[in-house]
């Protein structure tokens, strides 16, 4: 079974600056229009992602379980849920990704 994705937004705000120069605190909001929204503050320093924090996920219809934060690398992390609706279940994976400072979100 396929599943179509009708839209993606995603917002990322400064929360403020530490110490040096590469070291920010950023909010990102990324949502799947009609699905899920996903909340969370991103930790870097030095061209790392080091910390999330306050990592909330908010269903549109149904529920979500078995929420996670799994490290690839110092620039990659990936927060992994489960959707339910029903009887049915979807695995759902959002991508943070820092490069050349810039954070990027994607969904897979």
């Amino acid at each position: 079974m396929k599943k179509t994705i009708l839209s993606t937004l995603t917002i990322i705000t400064w929360l403020g600056l530490g110490s040096s120069a590469q070291a920010a605190t950023l909010h990102v909001h990324h949502s799947s229009f009609g699905s899920w929204k996903l909340d969370c503050d991103v930790v870097t320093s030095s061209h790392q992602l080091k910390q999330l924090k306050n990592v909330t996920i908010k269903t549109v219809l149904g529920s979500a379980s078995n929420q996670h934060v799994q490290r690839e690398n110092a620039r990659t992390v990936h927060v992994k849920f489960t959707r339910h609706i029903a009887a049915l279940a979807y695995h759902e994976d959002v991508k943070i990704r820092l490069n050349k400072g810039q954070l990027y979100v994607t969904t897979s």
